[in-house]
């Protein structure tokens, strides 16, 4: 019993023993691998904010025009296929979380926000055949959609979007809120490019921040908000046209398919346009132009007969009328007769008094 009992406390300190000199040799592994395991996420984060720097780049100079047509189309589509595997990615590393707000994030995960817009204005730029159209306009509006969903979650932004809000009644079964009028619309678009514009300005003042102190971990931050809003504004935009462009798609998808008939064409004529101003000015100045005659010679005539300014051209007339013309007649021959002896008496004279011949005196 005595030596069963030593060789049980052998072999419990043999073990233990063994415990610790396998600890002893494998700890500078362990260490290792957890050193490694640390750099790769390091790396892997660094190879991550590299491909969507490099993302951003290209659809921004796809959006401003400054890469060709022909190369255009092939880098959008390597940036989707690049942004759709670093989607994967952020969702594998759990960078965000449905119980936290953006202030509560890490500065480093907010330009990942920016994922599901930059799909969406790369898919929206590209060029595809016209039956695919629609598929493509969809799949951009739901990345917009997911983009400002998330940013409305986290509390980024403030304003109501309207498809949450539709969800929201339909669901509740309220009836919806009537689309505002033309006016609220266009004062809430004023005011939306208002706001671009002081974005803008603050976004360039960060830049100039962050360029001044490279480590100055605030104003990145601002920064991400800052541009975080701007697309935000942005892609409710770009949503508006997005619409109007698959209503119309699907509409011109109808008509070739036979399922909507065109609108009939309605011939209306166009009433005259007259201004009131030009007419009144005509009323006191007249037409403008003189020499356009408005009524010809006979209705002016008959015009001033019938306001009694002129005589009716038979109410002078008597049954003696007759005898007076040729009485004028013959007063009007003998008249003649004394103007013809009158200018024979002149030639007459004319022939005995040259021209020159008055006064002669003192003059040779």
């Amino acid at each position: 019993m005595p030596v069963a009992r030593a060789s049980v406390m052998e072999m419990a300190i043999f073990r233990q023993d063994v415990r610790i000199i396998f600890f002893i040799h494998t700890y500078p592994l362990l260490i290792f691998a957890l050193r490694g395991l640390k750099m790769s996420n390091h790396d892997d984060e660094e190879s991550m904010k590299e491909v969507l720097d490099h993302c951003e780049k290209v659809i921004e100079e796809v959006e401003e025009g400054k890469r060709s047509s022909t190369t255009a189309q092939d880098d959008l589509r390597d940036c989707i296929a690049k942004m759709e595997d670093l989607t994967r990615r952020v969702s594998q590393l759990c960078l965000f979380s449905d119980n936290e707000m953006y202030d509560e994030l890490p500065t480093a995960s907010l330009p990942y926000f920016l994922l599901p817009c930059y799909l969406a204005m790369a898919t929206n730029a590209l060029i595809v055949d016209r039956s695919e159209m629609i598929k493509y306009k969809e799949m951009s509006k739901a990345y917009f959609h997911d983009f400002l969903e998330r940013l409305s979650n986290y509390d980024v932004i403030g304003f109501v979007l309207p498809w949450v809000a539709k969800r929201m009644s339909d669901e509740a079964e309220i009836r919806p809120a009537r689309e505002p009028p033309a006016a609220d619309r266009r004062l809430i678009k004023q005011k939306r490019y208002e706001q671009e514009a002081a974005m803008k300005e603050a976004r360039e003042n960060f830049r100039y921040q962050l360029q001044k102190n490279n480590g100055d971990d605030n104003a990145l931050r601002s920064l991400m908000v800052v541009t975080l809003r701007l697309y935000a504004h942005k892609a409710m935009d770009t949503l508006n046209y997005l619409d109007e462009e698959i209503n119309m798609l699907e509409y011109m998808s109808k008509l070739k398919s036979g399922e909507e008939q065109p609108l009939p064409k309605i011939k209306s004529k166009l009433p005259t346009f007259i201004i009131a101003k030009s007419a009144e000015q005509k009323k006191v100045f007249g037409l403008g132009y003189p020499a356009i005659p408005t009524v010809t010679v006979d209705e002016w005539y008959d015009g001033m007969v019938k306001s009694g300014r002129f005589a009716q051209p038979t109410a002078n007339r008597v049954v003696g009328a007759p005898e007076e013309c040729e009485q004028s007649e013959d007063e009007d021959a003998g008249d003649d007769d004394e103007k013809r002896a009158k200018l024979q008496r002149w030639d007459e004279y004319k022939d005995d008094h040259r021209r020159g011949w008055g006064n002669m005196h003192n003059k040779g």
